[in-house]
């Protein structure tokens, strides 16, 4: 509410102005809800820029892990991980890559093992002069990445699709990009990616989202302004 009253008093428009209200919340009285699911948000916001078609999602943050394709105006998720998510790992320093655990199971990952192995070793490594901070950080980005990059392939081999898409906060970090760009030219498909201005959580992914819901009449009746995680309905693509 704050936000709406502080764009109606900088742009002099009145709530009337309003047609509707896209949010992950709860909604403006007397105007219509359009109950924007925050992953949503992050793809369309992200098709919009880079103007990809029909792209697999690599949808990639701080709070969680998913990789994403549409089929039959439904999304749906093909992967999903529970554990630590990458943004919750991720530094950008070091030269010295050490191994680390790789647990990939079809396109399930886990990320817990990886960082336990990291609590454990880290002092002793450091102790013993076997690795800086910095290769820690390094080694740990890159097995993550790598994983990454794993499951997105896989995830894209079963789709038949030749569009990758990065969406996500950690979806600015250029490594992922490069790594990511190297798997899509060996398999002869195309990665769209932005940079932080629309991969960072953002008001105006919620409102594209949210305007594509409107324009196709997807209006969200308050008691079913839940969300889901598995698969949210698509009424506006084909």
């Amino acid at each position: 509410m704050y936000i709406f009253s502080s764009f109606r008093s900088r742009n002099g428009c009145s709530p009337g102005d309003c047609g509707c209200c896209g949010q992950d919340s709860g909604p403006v009285v007397g105007k219509p809800l359009l109950g924007v699911n925050h992953c949503v948000g992050h793809i369309e916001m992200g098709r919009l820029v880079t103007v990809a078609k029909n792209p697999t999602v690599l949808y990639v943050s701080g709070g969680n892990t998913q990789v994403i394709a549409y089929s039959e105006h439904l999304l749906k998720v093909r992967t999903i991980s529970n554990d630590p998510s990458p943004g919750y790992n991720i530094e950008q320093m070091g030269q010295k890559l050490i191994e680390l655990p790789y647990t990939v199971k079809g396109m399930d990952v886990s990320f817990s093992g990886i960082l336990s192995h990291i609590e454990d070793v880290a002092h002793r490594m450091l102790s013993a002069g076997d690795c800086t901070p910095e290769d820690l950080c390094f080694s740990l980005q890159e097995t993550l990445f790598a994983m990454l990059v794993e499951i997105t392939e896989r995830a894209m081999a079963h789709t038949s699709s030749s569009e990758a898409l990065i969406v996500g906060g950690v979806g600015c970090n250029e490594r992922l990009q490069e790594m990511m760009g190297i798997m899509c030219r060996e398999r002869s498909a195309q990665l769209f990616a932005t940079d932080e201005r629309f991969c960072i959580d953002n008001g105006a992914m919620i409102a594209q989202a949210g305007w594509e819901m409107f324009q196709s009449g997807q209006i969200t009746a308050l008691e079913d302004s839940w969300i889901t995680q598995r698969q949210v309905e698509v009424t506006w693509r084909d």
